[in-house]
């Protein structure tokens, strides 16, 4: 059994959340409060945070600033990245500190700061003044966590109201969006592609939609820019957006922006083709939640000549209810649908799958096990079927681990796993057959 369920069951909740706030306090102070010396930018919503997080860091950079980022996916002081392998979205307060401390030596002024509802409820960012926050939008997930959207949503909203913020980011496309922009902040910028104006904040106008990218206009009131992003999907403009809007709030030129903006060829793990020898096309991509494998499906599909063979699974210890929806998109968008093992934690692997591959004929009856619908334990074993379907007119999407570069397992164990090479190795042994 593992050690953080049990403590919780025996201590409470309250006690748990107790210790992390005396963690956040006691780092802080024995690594002199770093966080202090730097303009501290959070992104949080549901989707979108690490994707964004990599481009207001890029819009940043091409200012001329030392920065430091922090995200699901990677961790960087000054240019120099690492992968991220903790599995958390916002480390621990240890973690943090010491990152900061870093950033501080290493001569940065801003911390771009991927912030978790789990980390603002845990009090793992106590002592982290932020000072710019972005909501990007709010969707089912975390309900294991949280237990209702209502609870979700103040989570989220005490980033701004335990900070002191000077600009505010918004995106006015989530429903969610005038609560959020009623929370304090000196100034506050809305965002958008569907129902904003020029005079309530930043739109895009024009958009063209790509295979690997799109192509749209920028507006404000304060003038407009082009951009060509190689960022596919038009949740990506919205991303786009987000970081553009952060960069206008403070200062930087429209060009130095755009400059920016369309130097991110890719962020690892979101939306990321895998080259492969044989013309296979794949796409990997950390899509976990009903909002955000709609959104990848749809954003997807239109471009695939022949069919679109979908791998996707569920993360155990999560919340259960949104097995069923994601495989009925599954069942809905996709020609062919393999449903797999992904991190199963303290769960039956097979009991997860057994729950996913339970609405894939809701989303489309035509399915059928064994022909187009398969349920294969071995997410290795996964993949190479849908590699071994695929022909060079298809699109396989892997969903669900994106650059994640392990599995976790019962009691936290983990072992190395990697999408990306997984499909690369088996590509190349495919070939050689």
């Amino acid at each position: 059994m593992r050690i953080k369920p049990l403590l919780k069951r025996i201590l409470g909740q309250k006690i748990i959340k107790l210790y992390h706030y005396l963690q956040a306090w006691f780092w802080a102070f024995t690594y002199k409060w770093p966080a202090k010396n730097f303009f501290v930018i959070g992104v949080t919503g549901t989707k979108g945070k690490t994707t964004t997080c990599h481009l207001i860091n890029a819009v940043l950079k091409a200012d001329g600033k030392k920065t430091g980022l922090l995200s699901t996916i990677g961790f960087e002081i000054a240019g120099n990245y690492k992968t991220n392998s903790l599995r958390l979205t916002t480390p621990t307060p240890r973690f943090l500190n010491k990152f900061f401390s870093d950033c501080q030596k290493a001569g940065c002024t801003h911390i771009v700061l991927e912030v978790s509802s789990h980390a603002i409820d845990q009090g793992r960012i106590l002592g982290v003044p932020i000072k710019a926050a972005v909501f990007t939008n709010l969707s089912h997930d975390h309900l294991d966590y949280h237990k209702t959207i209502t609870l979700y949503r103040e989570t989220k909203k005490r980033l701004w109201l335990e900070n002191e913020i000077e600009l505010s980011v918004i995106c006015k496309d989530d429903s969610s969006w005038p609560e959020f922009l009623r929370l304090p902040a000196d100034r506050k910028i809305l965002y958008g592609v569907e129902d904003i104006t020029s005079e309530e904040g930043v739109l895009a106008k024009k958009i063209q939609l790509f295979e690997q990218g799109s192509r749209f206009t920028i507006i404000c009131r304060e003038g407009q820019v082009p951009i060509e992003l190689k960022l596919p999907g038009k949740f990506n403009v919205s991303n786009a957006l987000a970081a553009f809007a952060v960069g206008w709030g403070l200062g930087v030129d429209f060009q130095v922006i755009k400059k920016g903006l369309e130097s991110v060829d890719l962020v690892p793990g979101r939306m990321e083709r895998v080259p492969l020898k044989n013309g296979l096309n794949v796409i990997i991509d950390y899509a976990h939640n009903p909002d955000s494998l709609k959104k990848v499906y749809e954003a997807i599909k239109p471009s695939v000549r022949g069919r679109l063979i979908a791998v996707l699974g569920a993360c155990g210890n999560r919340d259960r209810s949104k097995r069923p929806i994601m495989g009925a998109l599954a069942g809905s968008f996709a020609d062919v649908v393999i449903v797999t093992n992904e991190d199963p934690y303290d769960e039956d692997p097979q009991a997860i799958i057994d729950e996913v591959a339970s609405g894939v004929r809701r989303g489309n009856k035509n399915k059928k096990l064994g022909e187009n619908f398969f349920k294969i334990l071995s997410r290795k074993e996964a993949i190479l079927k849908a590699l071994t379907l695929a022909t060079p007119s298809d699109l396989v999407l892997i969903t669900g681990k994106g650059a994640e570069d392990s599995m976790v397992w019962a009691d936290g164990r983990k072992t190395p796993w990697s999408d990306k090479k997984t499909v690369e190795e088996l590509a190349e042994k495919l070939i050689k057959k």
